[in-house]
């Protein structure tokens, strides 16, 4: 596929809107035109949605190389936080990211009285859940 011929699929028109105006400018530093902001950011977006590797990006947001570099570039410069800042309340009810993990609870979280607390016993000791739930780029 040519390059021109990408259409961004996951961060709709409205919210990019947001997001392009913290971003650097869009221009390679070294001569070489650098890729397009909104694909790397999809990339990105895809990364961080999925867990993969780096390397098991798909092709469509370009290189992996380049997503990871910009990330990191990004990151470093304070750019991703200024984009979690400006969007984090603007909840789109689209992208959630569910969790949940079993973690031991301390000896004394039963107390002496039965408690009320979902706490369960297991061979490994006194145990409870936690989930987390939340919205997503």
């Amino acid at each position: 596929k040519k390059e021109g011929s990408y259409k961004p699929k996951n961060i709709k028109n409205e919210r990019w809107r947001k997001i392009k105006p913290l971003l650097p400018p869009e221009r390679g530093y070294w001569g070489r035109p650098s890729r397009p902001h909104r694909r790397i950011l999809e990339g990105i977006c895809w990364i961080l949605r999925t867990g993969a590797p780096w390397r098991d990006l798909p092709i469509r947001y370009g290189s992996w190389n380049s997503c990871y570099t910009r990330f990191n570039r990004w990151v470093a410069n304070g750019v991703w936080q200024n984009i979690w800042e400006a969007l984090k309340d603007d909840i789109d009810d689209e992208n959630y990211s569910l969790d949940g993990s079993i973690v031991k609870a301390h000896q004394d979280a039963e107390g002496k009285k039965k408690s009320e607390e979902a706490l369960g016993k297991s061979r490994g000791g006194t145990t409870t859940k936690i989930h987390a739930e939340t919205d997503g780029l």
